[in-house]
Order: structure tokens, then C-alpha cells, then sequence
């Protein structure tokens, strides 16, 4: 098992655990060996709701997490517009630097693959810096798509 350290991006693997499958990032190991792990959103799933910042602190067996390279999808969009959307839409196509921006008209490359929430739905949007500092994070009505070609 690879060792965790501070600022790991990990997700809770016990299936007894309350915050099963939840994704956290590690804050701390502490002197008996447990992994601190922040919860930066809300787990209103479970019922859950954490008001107080401490409180979405959890202290775990280390085998009780698997790190991850990045936060899921689905982790994204709660950390950007809370839980109440219905409906995520994930890009298919691998993210590449190679990738054109995905805004009608742009000829530029895409830098980050982002999100915007259209109409109440979080969709997944290859951008490039212009329409990253435009779109990513934010909320429309419609969005001017780039027709595939």
C-alpha cells in the first residue's frame, strides 16, 4: 500500500463507514498512525450536514482509504455548486492540451477541463484560459457550445 501524506486526495473504502466512497483530502498523520482527512463539502446523502468545519474532520486506518490522482467529477461539482443539480454531464474524450476549447468560435487550445452549470445541469467543459476565467465555476442560462466536427 502507498504511503499517504499531507495533502492526498483520498476516498473512504470501508463499506461499514459512514463516509464510505466520500473523497477527502488528508490534513495530517497523526501519532497513532490515523490519517486526518478533511471533507470539504456537505454529505448530504447520508443526512449528514456539517456546519462546523471540525467536524468535517475524520481520523481513518490508512487502510481504510485509497488515494486517488484527483477528485472525481462528481466531488468537483459539489466542492463548485453544492448538491443541487440534477443531473452531471462528464466528458467522454480523455482531457489533452490537445484538445480544442470547447466555446463556439474559439480557435485555442483547451488548458483545464472545467465546469460550468447550464440551466441547473453540471457539465464538464475543455477550456481554454480566456473561457476558463469566463465560464468555470459559474452558472448560465445557455452556453455557446462549439459544433463537433
Amino acid at each position: 500500500m502507498e504511503l499517504l501524506k499531507k495533502d492526498d486526495i483520498v476516498t473512504v473504502i470501508n463499506k461499514y463507514d459512514m463516509l464510505y466512497e466520500c473523497q477527502g483530502k488528508v490534513l495530517a498523520i497523526n501519532s497513532e498512525k490515523e490519517v486526518i482527512v478533511y471533507f470539504g463539502v456537505e454529505f448530504d446523502d447520508f443526512g449528514i450536514y456539517f456546519d462546523d468545519e471540525e467536524k468535517r474532520l475524520s481520523a481513518f486506518d490508512p487502510e481504510f482509504l485509497r488515494k486517488e490522482d484527483d477528485f472525481s467529477p462528481e466531488t468537483k461539482a459539489c466542492q463548485l455548486f453544492g448538491d443541487d443539480f440534477p443531473r452531471l454531464f462528464t466528458n467522454t474524450v480523455p482531457f489533452s492540451t490537445e484538445n480544442d476549447c470547447q466555446v463556439e468560435d474559439c480557435p485555442k487550445k483547451a488548458i483545464m477541463r472545467g465546469m460550468v452549470n447550464i440551466a441547473g445541469n453540471v457539465c464538464n467543459v475543455d477550456f481554454c484560459e480566456e473561457h476558463k476565467k469566463k465560464y468555470h465555476g459559474t452558472g448560465v442560462e445557455s452556453f455557446p457550445w462549439k459544433e463537433n466536427e
